[in-house]
């Protein structure tokens, strides 16, 4: 139990430092920019560190019996790079404006096989490697089809005219044979190097992509080259 005295004293420097800690800015945790400044790298390097570089980032599939024709010539076509490109929604200046800066390199340096082909869009500043890889296989009642299917991608992004690069990323697009006769789609991400936005904004991107894929490969006018157009 404090005195009379005491109290008479405690109670007093007790509202002062009360007073003090609600009333002085420099006391105040959040107001001070060093701790806003070190709470943002802190949050940005988790981000890094859990949504940026990585290996099989993305993953999605569906199922279809669709001609394996028509898939065969969907997938390795540029009727995908028009999805990608949202052309549906974006109409064809986005698409032009992309293929107009486009030069193809058949003969790429790098061990043999590893890539069929090198794209290069200079407006976009982008770089594309891609291999196709397209397997049989026989039946059980002995007719040889369509086995599987693999659009094997790297997509190297630059700041454009300029070798500055901004993000990596490596893809598979494909369909294989299911034992019932139908194909499963799959898009795989294999691999992303880059700023952690970048990847949230390309799974983003690639999730919508899957779906309008989905949509039109399941369509009743899928493979009918005059409903192309349409669709």
């Amino acid at each position: 139990m404090l005195s009379a005295r005491n109290r008479q004293i405690a109670l007093p420097l007790a509202r002062r430092f009360s007073t003090a800690s609600t009333s002085n800015p420099n006391i105040s945790f959040f107001r001070r920019p060093t701790v806003l400044l070190g709470t943002g790298l802190v949050g940005g390097v988790l981000m890094q560190t859990y949504y940026g570089t990585a290996d099989d980032f993305f993953s999605g599939k569906y199922r279809t019996n669709a001609d394996p024709d028509a898939l065969l010539e969907f997938y390795q076509a540029e009727e995908l790079l028009k999805i990608f490109a949202f052309q549906q929604f974006l109409g064809p200046i986005f698409f032009k404006f992309v293929m107009d800066g486009i030069t193809v390199e058949d003969h790429i340096p790098g061990p043999p096989g590893k890539w069929d082909a090198r794209m290069k869009s200079l407006n976009l500043g982008m770089e594309v490697e891609f291999k196709l890889t397209e397997k049989e296989m026989v039946t059980e009642e002995g007719h040889k089809v369509l086995g599987s299917f693999v659009r094997h991608e790297r997509f190297k992004n630059f700041i454009p005219y300029t070798p500055i690069l901004l993000w990596d990323q490596t893809w598979d697009y494909g369909f294989k044979r299911m034992p019932d006769g139908s194909y499963e789609c799959f898009h795989k991400g294999r691999r992303f190097y880059g700023p952690f936005f970048m990847r949230l904004a390309v799974w983003a991107h690639q999730t919508i992509v899957l779906y309008l894929c989905k949509k039109y490969v399941n369509s009743a006018t899928f493979g009918e080259e005059e409903a192309d157009d349409d669709e």
